[in-house]
């Protein structure tokens, strides 16, 4: 028999499921009185996990679909998802840890509604947690039917998991992953093996990122090009895209 005892609970703006953004809101976490001690040390954590429990999930569920990004796609096996619906619903979640007072913890968003039982918190670690190289499908698909607001928020989340923060360069990077992948239909990190760009250091660093490159793959400045740019090479086939002030606006606009 297994035993799980709630160490605390979610507060969110959030009530139903349903209303919740595929990305999560912020919220809090209020741990009980009796696991105070536990919560010594954490924190000098920037980042943990957090383990709920999906208490109102359908536990007979073994197919799902994405519903939230396109009804389109196909169904597949839970443990292929991140459904709430699955045989024993714990719910995994790296959060950025922004305070820890008292008993309660603020995230800078989570995916569970208000009431959620928490299961465990443990910290988060960059060395063994971070997995660079491991193997992606092909999002391709997923991107094109997925709806603008929400590709601008996981490039724009990708590129603050990576650099810490969203500055203007990083921006650039990331609304130029966004337009690449409206423009081709592919996804940035389904292959690119060159990128030269204008965008500065903190610009080069955030396309590391969104394009999956590995450290043996080049980003190669370009000074002459007279807008933010990048110019994609993935086997023979050569993808330039340019940013305009427009198109700048917009990928602020998506993510507000």
């Amino acid at each position: 028999m297994m035993t799980l005892r709630p160490v605390g609970f979610v507060r969110s703006a959030v009530k139903n499921r349903h209303d919740m953004p595929p990305g999560g809101v912020a919220a809090r976490i209020e741990i009980l009185p009796r696991y105070r001690r536990a919560l010594e040390g954490l924190r000098s954590c920037s980042h943990i996990w957090a383990l709920c429990f999906f208490d109102k999930a359908d536990r007979a569920v073994l197919r799902a679909r994405p519903r939230k990004v396109s009804s389109s796609l196909a169904a597949r096996g839970v443990f292929a998802t991140r459904s709430p619906d699955r045989p024993n619903p714990v719910a995994l979640t790296c959060a950025r840890l922004i305070s820890a007072r008292g008993l309660t913890l603020t995230l800078d968003r989570l995916d569970a509604v208000d009431g959620t039982p928490v299961a465990d918190i443990k910290p988060y670690s960059p060395g063994l947690d971070c997995v660079p190289c491991a193997a992606k499908p092909d999002f391709s698909r997923k991107y094109r039917l997925a709806a603008d607001e929400y590709l601008a928020d996981a490039f724009a989340r990708t590129v603050k998991n990576f650099c810490g923060k969203l500055g203007a360069e990083e921006l650039k990077a990331a609304a130029l992953a966004f337009k690449y992948a409206r423009l081709t239909g592919r996804a940035p990190e389904s292959g690119s093996a060159e990128i030269a760009t204008n965008l500065g250091d903190a610009g080069m660093d955030a396309l590391y990122a969104l394009f999956s490159l590995k450290p043996s793959s080049r980003v190669v400045r370009k000074a002459q090009f007279s807008s933010p740019t990048i110019m994609v090479k993935t086997g023979k086939r050569m993808a330039r895209v340019s940013l305009s002030a427009g198109d700048i606006r917009r990928f602020k606009t998506l993510l507000s």
